[in-house]
């Protein structure tokens, strides 16, 4: 009965909503502009949301994130605080739950909700734990027929959505793929992220927005092509000077992350090559990140697309511009959002871009280049 009392809330769209994890994914910061808080504020009214729940270890941080919030709101009027998330799915019962939460902390979580029928949007990276234990999750997964969401924004980017028009109009293959992302380190005050036990490394936690879109582009990667180099910590040129104080302290030497990594590797269906440079090189807060794509005739050039500065540049012949687009007002989160809470009012899942399924195969690609970068 109370299965069918849920399947009435969604289809009346009525959709309660738990949050796991208060950071910035979830909730936002200072200096970043993602977060699903807002957009859910924005989509409040098209799907009745309602945040029955925010589950943070640190209660005292989750209640002054929720502070900030317009609580005279109607999703946020009832708005609990919990410590554990369990405690939150039994006593607030989203049908919901957006998990924002650290790589070491993904699995256990996962597989709860999906036991309880508990919709999920998880954010990358999916894991940071061998392979084999992400496909006990995703099993548990596809036995629950939940939906299940993964955040690869830049599958939902304007600009994104703009390039494959452009090949497919022409019917172009993608030859290759170059792809930069260069990372501000100094803007990195997690301890986590500086531990290859607790992150998986660059590639699995940042990097892999990137591999994802190489894949969502140019299809499924041949594993068996995939070859690494990294500069490491110990190494002359991988000596950093403003590494976020306290950050590696006490880190034994085997769980520091490598400065820079360069990958290379061959996609499946058109026999695409491929390679990745990720650094954690930057000062300050702006990051460098761009991606091109050669084809017959063509170089096309994504820049940017985490920034309002995002464009696409196309090359033709002689190097002549082809055609130069802005998308100053792209919000990928937006419509990933969206997307995902249509999907579970609907119960028709075929419209999310990245299932969890999928994003397995994202994480077997990230976790070959960095286990190759191991100390």
């Amino acid at each position: 009965r109370e299965r069918e009392r849920e399947r009435e809330r969604m289809a009346n769209k009525e959709v309660r909503v738990g949050f796991i994890g208060a950071g910035v994914v979830n909730f936002g910061g200072t200096k970043d502009p993602w977060d699903h808080a807002s957009r859910l504020e924005k989509l409040e009214k098209d799907y009745g949301v309602e945040v029955v729940g925010v589950a943070d270890l640190n209660t005292e941080f989750a209640e002054s994130v929720l502070s900030r919030r317009d609580r005279s709101r109607a999703m946020w009027a009832r708005t609990k605080v919990y410590q554990q998330y369990v405690d939150m799915l039994e006593d607030a019962k989203p049908q919901v739950v957006f998990i924002g939460v650290p790589p070491f902390a993904h699995g256990t979580i996962e597989r709860d909700c999906a036991k309880r029928g508990v919709h999920m949007f998880i954010e990358k990276p999916i894991d940071c734990r061998p392979v084999a234990d992400v496909l006990c999750t995703l099993d548990e997964i596809e036995k629950s027929k939940v939906v299940v969401s993964v955040g690869y924004m830049l599958r939902y980017h304007e600009a994104v959505n703009f390039i494959r028009q452009f090949l497919q109009m022409r019917n172009l293959s993608i030859v290759l793929i170059n792809a930069r992302y260069n990372a501000s380190y100094t803007s990195i005050p997690k301890k986590f992220w500086w531990d290859l036990s607790r992150s998986g490394g660059p590639i699995v936690e940042q990097g892999t927005h990137f591999c994802d879109l190489m894949r969502y582009m140019a299809g499924d990667v041949d594993i068996t092509s995939v070859s690494a180099l990294c500069v490491r910590h110990s190494e002359v040129a991988g000596s950093l000077e403003n590494v976020p104080e306290g950050v590696e302290d006490g880190l034994p030497t085997e769980r520091r992350v490598q400065r820079a990594t360069q990958a290379i590797w061959k996609h499946k269906d058109a026999g695409t090559a491929a390679s990745l440079s990720h650094g954690a090189l930057m000062n300050g807060f702006k990051y460098s990140t761009q991606m091109e794509f050669w084809t017959d005739g063509f170089r096309i050039t994504l820049l940017e697309p985490y920034t309002p500065e995002c464009e696409v540049v196309i090359e033709a012949e002689d190097g002549r511009i082809a055609e130069r687009k802005r998308f100053p007002s792209a919000d990928p989160y937006l419509e990933e959002d969206r997307v995902f809470l249509e999907a579970v009012c609907s119960g028709d899942p075929t419209a999310i871009k990245s299932s969890y399924a999928d994003a397995v195969e994202t994480y077997k690609l990230t976790v070959s280049i960095q286990n190759q970068c191991a100390p």
